[in-house]
Formats: structure tokens, C-alpha cells, sequence
């Protein structure tokens, strides 16, 4: 990106982190929504004998939800195992490290088309696949998991075009 103004790429570089920070807040919020459905029908079942019948279904999609949410998150911290041969002091080293932020760009690309395809198939269907109990159509999941992946695909992209600093 050194064709932009530095200015240009300090406030792009602030948006996303703060996207990503955001998304992966509304992503915990999920994930601490399921911990106390859980709990409630725990406590329901030992109280009253009548759990929540429809608590697998929730679970199943805000943990999908709260996993796409969390991965830009975890790249953009670079919370991933990491394991170096070179010493990155090498520009050897920094360029293996484009070639895996290029290659992940295009993992993430290609997952964010399959999901995307998927996602317009369920919504434009005439008869959508729904969960049992709920009827919760399968698709309403695809929209916050199809931004979590934009995020993710964000964030490989900028760090395939400049690199960040390792130790």
C-alpha cells in the first residue's frame, strides 16, 4: 500500500481494526447468550423437569456465528500457531509470509464464495431447509457468517498487501 497517502492507510487500518473488534464483541455477546440459555435449561430441568426442547437449534447457529465473528479477530491479532524455520530478520522469511498472507486471501475468498452461493441458494429457494423445533430457516445465519468472512478476507488482503511486523 505504499502508493496511498500513509494518512489513508493509518485511518483504513483503524476502521478495520475497529470493525473487527466490534464484530468479534457481538460475537462474545453471542456466544455468553448461549452460556445462559444453556444454563437456564440446565436449571429448568433440575427445578421443574422441563429443559428448553429448542436449545440445540440456538446453539448450533450462534456457535457458527460466534466462530465466523471471532476469526478475523484472531488473524488480526495474529492469534494463530505460528511456527518459523527462517529467522524473520531474512527477507526470505518476509516473503514466504506474503506468499501465506496471498494464499490465505484466497483460502478466505474462496470459503466467502461457497458460503455466498450456499446462502443465495437457501434464501431464493421456494422451500428452505428450516431447523426442527424452531423453524428457523437455515439461512439466517448465512448473513452475520457471510460478514464475519468479508471481515476475515479484509484483513488477509491488508496483511498480503503489508505484512505486520513480527518479533
Amino acid at each position: 500500500m505504499a502508493w496511498l497517502p500513509f494518512h489513508v492507510v493509518a485511518t483504513m487500518t483503524s476502521t478495520l481494526r475497529r470493525a473487527v473488534v466490534g464484530y468479534a464483541t457481538i460475537g462474545g455477546v453471542v456466544l455468553l447468550g448461549m452460556v445462559g440459555l444453556a444454563a437456564y435449561s440446565v436449571a429448568s430441568d433440575l427445578i421443574a423437569a422441563q429443559p428448553l426442547p429448542w436449545l440445540v437449534e440456538v446453539v448450533e447457529m450462534g456457535s457458527a456465528i460466534a466462530m465466523f465473528a471471532y476469526l478475523p479477530y484472531a488473524t488480526l491479532t495474529q492469534a494463530h500457531v505460528v511456527v518459523r524455520l527462517i529467522p524473520y530478520r531474512h527477507a526470505t522469511a518476509r516473503w514466504i509470509d506474503r506468499i501465506v498472507w496471498g494464499l490465505s486471501t484466497g483460502a478466505v475468498l474462496i470459503l466467502m464464495w461457497r458460503m455466498g452461493k450456499g446462502f443465495l441458494t437457501q434464501y431464493n429457494a421456494t422451500w428452505t431447509e428450516s431447523t426442527f423445533i424452531l423453524g428457523i430457516p437455515l439461512w439466517v445465519a448465512g448473513a452475520p457468517i457471510l460478514l464475519g468472512l468479508l471481515l476475515w478476507l479484509s484483513v488477509c488482503f491488508q496483511y498480503f498487501l503489508m505484512p505486520p511486523a513480527q518479533p
